[in-house]
């Protein structure tokens, strides 16, 4: 059998990977504590208003003038002064009920003339803004926590248009707490590594349940527009003739029971014209079975998926040694890996299998279909494959903005479509990780290896690839 794990050895071992969040690493240079009386996690209704303040320290030696980015709804007020050294200040911001919709971070300060160096509160202190629809107040006001108790849901970007979430339900309902992967647009869930799918239990669930009026009332031609919330923190609870506390979202998509979520059929696909749902489409229609987690490979990992996927080759076919890589077109840290290995590339040591999944940023698909069909710009001088478009694409990579260099395209084959559907559902599937280049080989003993990042030490790592 063989041995499937994580890279973890010295001078091979795994740095840094793309993801779309942005992670500010090292000790804070000014820190933002709550301020007693007026926390950061706020259920108001649409036309309440609300305060949130903050102590805002310059933990540094220098004097520092900070800049909130701004968020839509809330008007900050202090603060606006130099903050000398380990100097503090009260941060005071004004939230407005109107708002579009669920707040859930924030605030982020930077310093003024640098955007890139920014801090916002630990994670426990970040904004928490709730806004109830005026069903959801009532049914507060008359029933309290036990009739409206949303769970308490953390949220992490996971892959392309899913989250990953974990759930802790309320003391009445006796729920474990849950982790699993929801769409943004709440269209599915999956927990266990399972797409829990039951039309008929959830009719049922709704004629013996308890209604509470939802507003406003799920139109399935029109979804959800920008203020609608779209994870499952947003939550409205029922109550069945038996007692038992279950909750609905609020689009009457899904439900979640007992710790189980049953889904409410969705709404009619998109016409063919339109591409923004051929992922979810896909993966939807998955059988049940087992997904990856971060940093453990599942067991019915193979080396022969990885070669079936949709990938090009960079490089000679023919090299000794032979490397698959799950990359993206916008990631810095796939750049940096291209950069890495072209000595071995040129000179025939390595071919690379380059397989293309989308996440990062909006123009990702459109920047992976341009590739995959080779759509180079013309006149460039870069042959029409893949393989010469993705040359484009990293030739020209903007480091400032980690951006390809590629223009997305937004007409693509229906061979682009299928294979980067294909590549994402094994990204998710198989690898179990959550980041960018994930390079997959079979090292000098045999085995599968599966590094996460960019290798510490290029002659170490080509010298371990199998030959």
């Amino acid at each position: 059998m063989k041995l499937f794990r994580l890279i973890n050895q010295i001078g091979i071992g795994f740095s840094i990977f793309c993801f779309t969040v942005v992670v500010y690493a090292g000790a804070p240079l000014w820190t933002l504590i709550p301020v007693p009386g007026f926390p950061p996690q706020v259920s108001i209704g649409t036309t309440d208003t609300a305060q949130v303040k903050y102590t805002v320290t310059n933990q540094s030696r220098k004097p520092h003038t900070l800049q909130m980015k701004p968020i839509q709804g809330i008007t900050p007020s202090g603060c606006t002064s130099p903050l000398g050294a380990h100097q503090s200040c009260i941060l005071t911001l004004y939230v407005n009920g109107g708002l579009s919709g669920t707040i859930k971070g924030g605030p982020v300060l930077c310093a003024q003339g640098n955007p890139n160096q920014c801090y916002q509160p630990s994670q426990a202190d970040i904004l928490d803004i709730q806004i109830l629809t005026p069903a959801q107040l009532s049914v507060r006001a008359a029933y309290g926590s036990i009739f409206f108790a949303p769970p308490q849901v953390k949220t992490s970007f996971y892959f392309s248009d899913l989250l990953k979430y974990e759930a802790t339900f309320p003391p009445e309902s006796h729920w474990a707490p849950q982790k699993g992967i929801v769409d943004v647009n709440g269209q599915f869930l999956i927990i266990d590594g399972q797409i829990l799918s039951n039309p008929a239990e959830i009719t049922l669930l709704l004629s013996s349940a308890t209604r509470i009026p939802i507003t406003p009332p799920y139109n399935p031609i029109i979804p959800p527009g920008p203020g609608a919330s779209n994870d499952i923190a947003n939550l409205l609870a029922y109550q069945t003739v038996d007692k038992q506390i279950i909750f609905i979202d609020q689009f009457q998509r899904y439900a979640v029971v007992g710790g189980q979520a049953i889904q409410i059929p969705s709404p009619p696909p998109a016409p063919p014209s339109s591409q923004a749902t051929t992922f979810l489409d896909y993966i939807s229609n998955l059988p049940m079975s087992s997904y990856g987690s971060n940093k453990q490979v599942p067991a019915n990992f193979s080396y022969d998926v990885v070669r079936s996927l949709a990938s090009f080759v960079e490089g000679n076919p023919n090299a000794p040694k032979t490397i698959y890589v799950f990359g993206e077109p916008n990631c810095s840290v796939c750049h940096d890996f291209y950069e890495g290995m072209q000595p071995y590339v040129i000179s025939g040591q390595v071919s690379i299998h380059w397989i293309l999944v989308s996440f990062l940023q909006p123009s990702s698909q459109g920047k992976v279909w341009a590739i995959l069909d080779g759509r180079v710009p013309p006149g460039s001088g870069y042959p029409a494959t893949p393989a010469g478009a993705f040359a484009y694409n990293e030739d020209n990579f903007n480091i400032i903005s980690e951006s390809g260099g590629i223009p997305p395209s937004t007409n693509p084959s229906a061979y682009a479509i299928r294979s980067l559907n294909e590549n994402e559902l094994a990204f998710i599937r198989y690898t179990g990780l959550v980041g960018t280049p994930t390079i997959i080989y079979i090292n000098n003993q045999g085995h599968t290896e599966v590094m996460a990042g960019t290798p510490n030490n290029y002659p170490v790592f080509v010298s371990d690839i199998r030959g």
